[in-house]
């Protein structure tokens, strides 16, 4: 495990070895914000990755959370082909940061990796099995919210081809404390949590994330 506050390129090679597996396919499509750098990595090719990382550490750096069918089509559920995990996006300033590891912890399945962005966290649970495009339809959208509103997460990154923060890479947009301005430096976002080993089937999920009566997913 990468020690806190930096991640390693061993630790950034075991965190995408969780999120995709060697049975993973496609391309991880990787964008560095401020220098608008956009790629498409075949996904087996981590050294590309780190690279990557490495050469845009100082940036805000994002992956697409599942891999992609193509290069060049930014974005798109059109485009995704392989998705190994479920994730969940929770964001301080919606759900304080207290309530939300309370929230977590009290769930009953542990998450594969935390990631830690300053102001918000990052989850990820391992999946035994892909979830392929074909099934990336509306009933994965509405697990996807309900398991959000479980714990505290944004409804807004709860898509299959979303855009998650990269390991190793800075976050410049968390608010400085009192001041109408962003923190300078800006926080690092890191691995607080690595657990490959937790790895589950999707239908253990379904009992712990349902739909409240009269709720809306």
């Amino acid at each position: 495990m990468p020690e806190q506050g930096r991640t390693t390129s061993v630790g950034l090679d075991q965190f995408f070895s969780a999120i995709f597996p060697k049975a993973a396919q496609g391309y991880i499509e990787v964008e560095a914000w401020q220098s608008k750098t956009r790629i498409f990595i075949p996904v087996n090719d981590r050294d590309a990755i780190t690279q990557f990382v490495l050469l845009h550490e100082k940036e805000d750096v994002f992956f697409g959370a599942a891999t992609r069918e193509t290069p060049g089509d930014h974005a798109t559920v059109q485009n995704c082909r392989d998705l190994w995990v479920l994730f969940v996006d929770v964001w301080f300033r919606e759900t304080p940061e207290r309530e939300a590891r309370s929230r977590l912890k009290t769930f009953p399945l542990r998450p594969s990796v935390i990631v830690a962005a300053g102001d918000h966290l990052q989850l990820y649970w391992q999946l035994r099995t892909v979830i392929p495009e074909a099934r990336m339809d509306e009933d994965l959208y509405r697990l996807l919210r309900r398991f959000a509103r479980r714990l505290g997460g944004d409804w807004c990154a709860s898509m299959p081809h979303s855009m998650m923060r990269m390991p190793g890479s800075a976050n410049s947009r968390v608010p400085a404390a009192g001041v109408n301005a962003w923190c300078v430096p800006p926080p690092r976002v890191v691995i607080e949590v690595l657990r490959p080993e937790r790895a589950y089937d999707l239908e253990e999920f379904f009992p712990h994330i349902s739909t409240p009566p009269g709720k809306r997913t």
